[in-house]
């Protein structure tokens, strides 16, 4: 993110309007924030977070807890590979300035989403490490904001980049491709 700041390019394109677009941007700020909140309470006062939030006791097992460890360890590196598989292009939301380039390197050629993709493997293993209805809120909250947005990009890059596009999306999957 620093070299895109260097070169004079803002990722950070959530716009805060109270269209669609702008909802969405209050939607994920909302989101983050609440999933700081969660991991915060759950390191700090694990006892209380699972009292106050509604305990999961399906979930209150070593299995599942270390299986969302690694889940957000997964996701988390999906993300910052898909990023810097982006390189400049990467941006946060639809550029209204820029205009994107299509990238189908790297994560790309397996999704075409994989930045959202690795939100949403986070986003589960977070579910699956604190066991809480709160968590479970935010995983489906997060899974209905990330699609909406998804379909909104593709509409624009569809727009935008033309029969490009519409053959990569023929040939890649909108979350994961194995082949």
């Amino acid at each position: 993110m620093r070299d895109l700041r260097r070169s004079g390019v803002n990722p950070w394109a959530l716009p805060s309007g109270d269209d669609a677009h702008g909802f969405l941007g209050r939607c994920y700020f909302w989101l983050v924030g609440a999933a700081l909140f969660l991991l915060v309470t759950w390191t700090l006062a694990p006892g209380w977070s699972l009292r106050v939030f509604g305990a999961l006791p399906l979930l209150l097992h070593p299995v599942p807890g270390w299986g969302g460890i690694a889940l957000m360890a997964v996701g988390v590196a999906l993300v910052f590979l898909a990023q810097r598989e982006l390189a400049a292009a990467w941006r946060v939301g639809i550029p209204t300035r820029k205009r994107p380039t299509l990238v189908t390197s790297g994560p790309f050629r397996y999704s075409r989403n994989p930045v959202s993709l690795g939100i949403l493997v986070a986003a589960v293993g977070i579910a699956f490490a604190i066991p809480h209805a709160l968590s479970l809120a935010i995983l489906a909250a997060s899974s209905v904001a990330l699609s909406v947005q998804v379909r909104l990009e593709e509409a624009y890059l569809e727009g935008w980049l033309g029969a490009d596009y519409l053959a990569y999306k023929e040939r890649t999957r909108r979350w994961v491709s194995l082949g």
